[in-house]
């Protein structure tokens, strides 16, 4: 299997993740992938409408990312998706920002 081979999606911010990753990064921030539908700032969290299935998705990255070096946050807190650290989104930009 090709270790640069980009990962498949049905689901737009999985398919960004692919994206980031064939670009080759040490690092990978993920900015408002909560898994709930909806907009928060309308709906409040959670939304009404989980993205079923979201965190399996993206749990199957894992293994490529961390044998390809490649080190992923997740800045929502309260997101379903809990195969990356959660943190806030401001400390994840910190993060994303420093060499």
């Amino acid at each position: 299997s090709n270790s640069l081979s980009g990962v498949h999606s049905g689901n737009s911010a999985y398919g960004a993740l692919g994206i980031a990753y064939l670009m080759r990064p040490k690092k990978i921030a993920l900015i408002g992938v909560d898994g709930y539908g909806g907009y928060a700032f309308d709906e409040g969290l959670p939304g009404k409408d989980v993205l079923i299935g979201l965190n399996s998705m993206f749990k199957t990255t894992v293994r490529q990312l961390t044998m390809n070096g490649v080190e992923v946050v997740n800045g929502s807190p309260q997101s379903l998706i809990t195969c990356f650290p959660r943190w806030a989104p401001q400390d994840a930009l910190e993060w994303i920002s420093q060499p």
